[in-house]
């Protein structure tokens, strides 16, 4: 199969690279910066890297425009929320109109399978750190982001 990954440089996304890698899939991995730690696996030929800001269409589009049929996108792309957050436009950008792009350019390019990681932060913080009402955290487990 044919993969894109977004977010591809943070911890679980670089690791889902990885994984899915081991299974014969093709990755394409989308992510700001491949110079990271999480990242330094992708710097052989099992992985094509895109360097691209999801929150910019144009961006996205004119660097996905050559990659072809892409049969599952792992969307992993976001931003953490932050209890006090200081810059709200910036969180804004980075998971709503960044995730909205992604959906727009998957509908535009018949993409069947979309997965979408949400954040464990939707479940509480305090103080900026993680504040879950019990552990270990489970599908019934009430959304506090800002508790």
């Amino acid at each position: 199969m044919r993969l894109l990954i977004t977010g591809a440089t943070g911890f679980i996304g670089s690791h889902l690279s990885a994984k899915l890698a081991q299974d014969s899939n093709e990755i394409i991995c989308l992510g700001r910066n491949f110079e990271t730690n999480f990242a330094q696996n992708f710097h052989n030929s099992k992985f094509q890297l895109i360097e691209c800001d999801i929150t910019d269409w144009n961006d996205l589009v004119n660097k996905l425009k050559s990659i072809g049929k892409i049969d599952c996108v792992f969307h992993l792309a976001g931003k953490t929320a932050q209890k006090n957050i200081s810059d709200p436009q910036m969180y804004f950008n980075n998971n709503f109109t960044g995730t909205l792009n992604i959906l727009e350019w998957c509908r535009q390019n018949n993409v069947k399978k979309f997965v979408y990681s949400s954040s464990i932060a939707v479940y509480g913080l305090s103080a900026n750190q993680f504040n879950s009402k019990y552990l270990p955290v489970d599908e019934i487990h009430p959304a506090l982001p800002y508790d």
